[in-house]
């Protein structure tokens, strides 16, 4: 049988492989042999328990070579399965005698990032019960999405590939990192989705609104009635005092307008980028809210990963050990109450507080 293995790099190909190549020995007692690349030099360099397997390296032109129910491992297989162009003639030797394959017993998996990078003459002997798996790592996790078929798919690396796949989520096998050298599983790191930051935003966010809008409303009615029992003298005073400050932006006190100057110099921000930081806005900008850590979400799993938000939904720059501190425990915010409700902490949420 052939048993393709293709994705993109770091994906976990050659680990899985490794893995699956083991259980079939393990079950069968049958021999295992991996081959060197197409210039004679070493692609799968074994070592710790994996040098007791009792597999052995050689040559793929010699794969005939081999005893019968043999299983052979081919990584990097585009480099001995090359892809043809249009009138180029027919495979090697060694490759078309792959079509006897079978009266001898023997199993070959291939290892490649596409399936289109080996020769089509081998990409037509894979058929049911062999298969084709494409692995898909989701976010730089440790889980992958495997995506088999009985037969090549030509299009596996698009969005659209589990329409006709069998999908599963597979995890890294750990122990096998200890077979092989190899780097590139370790290079991708978490990234937690952006649908889920989405998520995340708006389950904060709504609330929120919904609090503040019931909130509002009802300082309206209360103002309504405040307004009403004071009377017309002390509204006639408020809104005077309005109207001798902000003309002169605070010069009034000093009984005289700004010069030119003073006035060119009101309107030129503290920090350029934010206008609101001029002189001129001081009255108008003071703080009415401090910003608080609303939710935290936590990856426990490594690599680790923090994130906070404010009450207002907004990414807060918070210490790792901090945001996992208050993901996992909550945080007590003393100064913030409902009407007629004490204030308390800001309680971790099994949804908010880690993510697997």
């Amino acid at each position: 049988m052939f048993y393709l293995v293709t994705g993109g790099v770091g994906t976990g190909k050659t680990l899985f492989t490794l893995k699956w190549v083991r259980e079939l020995q393990l079950e069968t007692g049958r021999p295992v042999c991996y081959c060197l690349d197409g210039r004679g030099e070493t692609v799968l360099k074994l070592k710790g328990e994996a040098l007791e397997f009792g597999w052995k390296e050689i040559d793929f032109v010699t794969w005939e070579n081999q005893d019968d129910g043999t299983i052979f491992i081919l990584d990097e297989c585009h480099e001995l399965l090359p892809s043809r162009g249009l009138n180029r003639g027919s495979p090697p030797d060694h490759i078309q005698a792959l079509a006897r394959h079978r009266h001898r017993g023997f199993d070959f998996f291939l290892i490649t990032q596409h399936a289109k990078n080996i020769d089509a003459f081998v990409r037509r002997l894979i058929a049911d019960p062999g298969y084709h798996r494409h692995l898909k790592r989701r976010n730089g996790s440790n889980t992958v999405a495997q995506l088999q078929w009985p037969n090549v798919f030509d299009k596996c690396e698009s969005n659209t590939a589990g329409k006709t796949a069998t999908v599963t989520d597979i995890r890294y096998p750990k122990e096998v990192f200890d077979w092989y050298e190899s780097a590139s599983i370790h290079t991708a790191k978490y990234r937690i989705p952006k649908q889920l930051y989405l998520v995340f935003a708006a389950i904060v966010l709504v609330p929120l609104v919904l609090w503040y809008a019931v909130h509002f409303f009802r300082g309206l009615g209360s103002s309504s009635s405040s307004d009403a029992d004071a009377g017309p003298g002390l509204i006639a005073s408020a809104r005077n005092i309005g109207a001798i400050s902000s003309p002169t932006l605070g010069s009034a006190q000093e009984g005289r307008v700004m010069t030119q100057q003073e006035y060119i110099d009101s309107l030129k921000p503290r920090i350029s980028a934010l206008p609101w930081t001029a002189p001129r806005y001081d009255e108008i900008t003071q703080p009415v809210k401090a910003p608080f850590p609303a939710a935290c979400l936590l990856r426990l799993e490594k690599p680790k990963d923090c994130a906070c938000w404010s009450q207002d939904a907004t990414p807060l720059t918070v210490p790792f050990e901090t945001c996992r501190d208050i993901a996992q425990t909550g945080v007590f915010i003393d100064w913030q109450s409902s009407p007629g409700t004490a204030s308390g902490p800001v309680s971790p949420s099994p949804l908010l507080g880690s993510s697997s």
